[in-house]
């Protein structure tokens, strides 16, 4: 009789419905006993629920592509659900970077996708994440080139860097009240669309570098735009928010579909490179600019420009190789303009 019941148990804790495999788990570091050696290359998709740790994810890591010593496995695991799932504290790291003479291990922590946690797992393509998640750490996702839907619950409050840079995803909305990551979208060539928190005020360094967005949508809140936040995106036109004060050096350098900036009245801020190589045909810096680095430099296509008035020196290759350039005004206050700020124009 206790035999039978034992039986039954097993059978229940793994259930294929669909052509998905179903795990309930009662103990963390335990998935191993309910998924054979035989089974685990084998399994595409997955639902787990009940507490999940270190020892768990070593597991499921090899299953969507990378073992333990972090060669590419013969998994095949494409969907995980872990919706009913909670991630604890404790059991083996899932995960070591070799770093010459130096590992650095990766252990769980409570209610956090943690960092690095599918890192390279190239078969992942769907998750949905535990409804208890709190944070998704550094690198969690990063170069799982095959990953094109994620399902993150409200509970998360902080997304940090590189967490799904260099995936596939096509769209990424930002949970409202999360802050955006330096990196957290970096690579990511097939996003088309992302929706930034209404109250954000920052896109930092790299955050969306290499997006195919053509067009994004900012909150008027936003007041920075960081290093290389756009670098190397498709986009295509580009209105700076009302209360828009800085953008950093190489924010949209190398956007070489971009034509079109329209910029704010309270900007003060361009750095330098920061629409290096990119499509405009005219830019007209507001007055309330009062630092302009070499920000148009190899703008080939550019026409016409206008120099804030207030400026007193005009920046070393500020319009370096705009072969095209015919219009630009030097302002009266201008006593310096620095090497190669014209050097190759038409000008």
């Amino acid at each position: 009789m206790i035999k039978l019941l034992l039986s039954a148990a097993l059978v229940l804790s793994t259930v294929s419905a669909q052509g998905q495999t179903v795990i309930s788990l009662d103990k963390s570091g335990t998935l191993s006993e309910k998924i054979s050696n035989a089974d685990k290359y084998n399994i595409t998709s997955l639902k787990i629920s009940g507490p999940l740790n270190g020892t768990d994810f070593i597991l499921l890591r090899d299953m969507a592509g990378l073992d333990q010593d972090n060669n590419v496995s013969e998994g095949k695991l494409e969907n995980l659900d872990l919706s009913d799932a909670s991630i604890v504290k404790g059991g083996e790291p899932y995960y070591v970077s070799y770093k010459g003479s130096e590992n650095v291990e990766y252990y769980t922590t409570d209610n956090e996708m943690s960092n690095a946690m599918f890192f390279k797992c190239g078969k992942l393509k769907e998750i949905k994440m535990p409804a208890t998640v709190t944070a998704i750490g550094d690198s969690c996702f990063y170069k799982c080139a095959s990953l094109q839907d994620i399902t993150i619950p409200n509970s998360v409050k902080e997304i940090r860097s590189y967490a799904f840079a260099e995936t596939a995803l096509p769209k990424f909305d930002f949970p409202e009240g999360v802050a955006i990551s330096k990196y957290v979208l970096s690579g990511c060539s097939s996003v088309k669309e992302i929706t930034v928190p209404s109250d954000a005020t920052e896109i930092p360094d790299e955050a969306f570098s290499g997006t195919g967005i053509t067009e994004i949508q900012l909150p008027s809140s936003l007041v920075c735009i960081g290093s290389g936040a756009f670098s190397g995106s498709t986009l295509t036109n580009f209105t700076c928010p009302d209360a828009l004060k800085s953008i950093k050096d190489d924010a949209f350098s190398l956007c070489e579909y971009l034509a079109v900036v329209k910029f704010n009245s309270k900007l003060e801020e361009i750095g330098k490179s920061a629409f290096y190589s990119c499509a405009l045909t005219e830019v007209n810096v507001p007055n309330s600019v009062k630092t302009l680095g070499g920000a148009f430099s190899l703008c080939k296509n550019l026409v016409k420009a206008h120099i804030p008035d207030g400026l007193t020196e005009i920046s070393s290759s500020l319009f370096d190789r705009c072969e095209k350039l015919t219009e630009v005004n030097i302002p009266e206050n201008i006593t310096r303009i620095g090497e190669l700020a014209f050097q190759n124009n038409a000008r």
